[in-house]
């Protein structure tokens, strides 16, 4: 094998690869000169939205995700047309030319500088109008089925990509979009979605942002969350692409086990229904009250509360039991459900060791709020090690609710039912300056997940293409 060359520049470090590939990328004289086509052409402006049912703000409402997918028959003659065909021809028809995958460069630039990239010379410009579609035209007309943006950063122009893919899928392509995901925002990605994009590639290397490792999961977590429930709507698909480094080796099990799998049970899970038992005692004072309420969980994540029954200390149940239950209504607005997930954007983690809960090995992991939200907590949470759903949360509110109130801790514990994680206690002990401390405990159960709103004719608000 020969040595690699390298060299390095005044102030620099040394190239990322090798110096023949890198001056093949980035020095526009040793790249073939297109000769202009006889007529000026350009991209046709995309026709948006083609599909204004699947549009909406948080990509939580209606129509809701079924439990798994299902492809119509559009779906499949898309697939078959982009990879099947090609292959096929490739195999039966004479002469070595029959592409099947092509890949598009319509970038060289990139918003952010990753250590093990090239893409970090900004000076070099993108793909114009009019080499994009003659290039389109000559992969169809070559037989290709598959075309895949490349960069650079391929969003870097989010209105040209919206352009490209939509040509692209006029001429029925099976499209691929690879992305930094710092760039796609809800707009970016119905925008994309709507032209018929099959697959986001998603590329995450880290939790939160390392050096030389910008590419991180926590500041785009809202993009995420809404690239991953709008995928059941419009029919694509969405895959974690992690480059693995001496430094990110935790990131990396934390981003392909825990989030990947909190993810799919956020999208399979509609809601539910369950009955709470709720029991607050004052031992100094000899006070309890109880109450029973049925709790409605919507997809959303949104909650109502029914009061079933009562009992017991009268000033329990007028100003406490209420304040309860309404402080949970606000904490679970679609608005503010963000703000209180157990999430990267909102929690630093760190590993703790392990331990056994209720017979089941757990991962320890200490998290700490990012900011004194009265929405987080500070403490550990206990993640099982063979379905990596959180079991377990201990610890007090990042911030303290009042100034009567010296202290809280708590302790929530999760259990399985069926194929989902739900809670099933919680017990909390305040010590309030005056009345000294109360204790609360909070008993699940009657779960009833909510059933997919499937029909005999098919999947609601699933994306069908020409």
């Amino acid at each position: 094998m020969q040595p690699v060359e390298t060299r390095h520049g005044e102030g620099t470090s040394g190239f990322r690869l090798d110096v023949p590939l890198h001056d093949i990328l980035t020095q526009p004289g040793s790249r073939t000169t297109v000769p202009p086509a006889s007529q000026p052409q350009k991209l046709p402006d995309p026709v948006f939205p083609q599909y204004p049912e699947l549009l909406g703000d948080d990509g939580l409402g209606p129509p809701m995700p079924p439990p798994k997918r299902h492809y119509k028959t559009d779906h499949i003659t898309r697939a078959f047309r982009g990879w099947t065909a090609p292959w096929l021809k490739s195999r039966l028809l004479p002469g070595d030319f029959h592409p099947i995958i092509a890949y598009l460069f319509t970038e060289w630039k990139c918003n952010l500088d990753c250590h093990y990239c090239w893409a970090f010379d900004n000076r070099v410009k993108g793909m114009t109008e009019e080499i994009a579609k003659r290039s389109i035209d000559w992969l169809r007309d070559t037989g290709g089925g598959v075309l895949a943006l490349m960069g650079g950063e391929p969003l870097l122009r989010p209105q040209f990509a919206h352009k490209v893919c939509y040509y692209a899928a006029k001429n029925g392509f099976w499209i691929y979009v690879p992305t930094n995901a710092r760039l796609p925002r809800p707009q970016v990605t119905d925008w994309l979605a709507d032209t018929g994009v099959a697959t986001f590639n998603f590329a995450v290397d880290a939790v939160d942002e390392k050096r030389g490792l910008p590419k991180a999961l926590a500041p785009i977590q809202s993009y995420f969350n809404y690239l991953i429930k709008k995928q059941y709507q419009y029919g694509y698909s969405v895959f974690f692409n992690v480059n693995i480094c001496r430094n990110n080796m935790d990131d990396v099990r934390q981003l392909l086990t825990e989030i990947a799998r909190d993810s799919e049970r956020q999208a399979n899970l509609h809601g539910c229904t369950a009955i709470r038992r709720y029991v607050l005692e004052n031992p100094d004072h000899h006070k309890r009250a109880e109450m029973l309420v049925r709790m409605i969980c919507r997809e959303d994540g949104s909650r109502q509360f029914e009061v079933v029954s009562e009992d017991g200390w009268g000033g329990a149940r007028k100003h406490v039991f209420p304040r309860l239950l309404e402080a949970e209504v606000e904490a679970a607005r679609p608005d503010l459900r963000e703000r209180s997930r157990i999430t990267p954007e909102n929690y630093s983690f760190e590993m703790a060791g392990t331990e056994c809960v209720r017979g089941r090995l757990a991962y320890v992991i200490a998290i700490e709020p990012k900011t004194p939200n009265k929405y987080l907590a500070r403490g550990r949470i206990f993640v099982d090690a063979n379905e990596y759903a959180i079991i377990r949360v201990e610890g007090k509110p990042a911030k303290n609710p009042s100034f009567w109130v010296k202290s809280v801790h708590f302790v929530h514990d999760y259990d399985k039912s069926g194929s989902f994680w739900f809670p099933v206690s919680d017990r909390s002990v305040t010590d309030v300056r005056i009345f000294g401390a109360t204790e609360m405990t909070i008993e699940y159960f009657d779960y009833a997940p909510n059933t997919s709103p499937l029909s005999a004719s098919g999947t609601p608000g699933l994306r069908s293409f020409p």
